[in-house]
């Protein structure tokens, strides 16, 4: 079965597992609304069998009304619960099926996932008061060798979203401002500037990987451009660090970022490492 499949049948099975919360709903509000009438007519008949009741037909109409306030409300409450359970548990297959359907490889080919827990996305980056958003590849640690220069690949199938092609390295004094400025935390033009060099693509799913510190863009990129699994799109370099503005080759590193649900989380978020790792083992598969 294609990994697209899987993913709609899990998504078939979370609403399977959702529909008899919400039939208990529809059939709960019939119950609320059967009671609520009965109790209306049982009133207006009994009050008008009573002679010393000198109530008038509005009044006990207000009064039912009033009493089908408060069972509804009461009911409702129940509801909302069940409700909520319903779409809590439609939440976590969908982020499922996510995962499922993304399946993208490393960056780098023959990489795995980095032993160093300072190099998972999550990882705190006490320099400017934050956590690291992607996997950083940088020498061994991956189980290859990552050195300035090395080919980075598209994890999947893509098109272009951004690139700096004509990005420009900050000088020294300009990189140890910026450091200083996010040394209580840093905005996203500030994180965008500390990925140096980037590309950033997104997947058929709506999955975006961004991929920073490039030394060079694959000239053959440009914006939109569509890009295949394993295309070159740029090469490991230290673009946004301080060896970058220092022009020297060292502390090469590539800064790997994976954002899901339409960019508004990025994979590893509030994550400690050993989930990090078994959520990137279901993510990723090798070339």
């Amino acid at each position: 079965m294609s990994q697209g499949n899987d993913g709609r049948n899990r998504v078939q099975e979370a609403l399977q597992g959702a529909r008899p919360l919400l039939t208990r709903l529809g059939n709960a509000a019939a119950t609320v609304l059967a009671v609520v009438m009965r109790a209306v007519l049982s009133v207006g008949e009994w009050l008008a069998r009573v002679p010393w009741a000198r109530i008038r037909p509005g009044w006990y109409v207000i009064a039912a009304l009033g009493l089908w306030s408060l069972v509804a409300s009461v009911q409702w409450l129940s509801l909302s619960a069940q409700l909520s359970e319903a779409q809590a548990r439609l939440e976590v297959f969908e982020r499922q099926a996510t995962l499922e359907n993304a399946k993208l490889s490393f960056p780098v080919v023959g990489a795995g996932v980095p032993r160093d827990n300072d190099n998972l996305p999550g990882a705190a980056r006490a320099y400017r008061k934050g956590v690291s958003q992607g996997f950083v590849f940088t020498g061994t640690d991956s189980g290859v060798n990552v050195a300035f220069g090395t080919p980075v690949v598209a994890a999947a199938d893509a098109k272009v979203v951004q690139l700096d092609a004509n990005y420009k390295e900050a000088t020294v004094p300009e990189f140890l401002k910026l450091l200083n400025d996010v040394k209580n935390g840093a905005s996203d033009n500030d994180l965008s500037r500390l990925r140096g060099r980037q590309v950033w693509l997104k997947h058929d799913n709506g999955t975006v990987t961004r991929y920073g510190h490039l030394s060079r863009i694959s000239p053959s990129l440009s914006y939109a451009t569509d890009v295949k699994r394993g295309d070159i799109i740029g090469f490991v370099g230290n673009s946004g660090t301080l060896e970058g503005a220092r022009g020297t080759r060292n502390n090469a590193r590539l800064l790997f970022e994976v954002w899901l649900e339409n960019e508004s989380k990025f994979l590893g978020q509030g994550l400690k490492p050993g989930e990090v790792r078994a959520q990137a083992a279901k993510l990723f598969r090798a070339f």
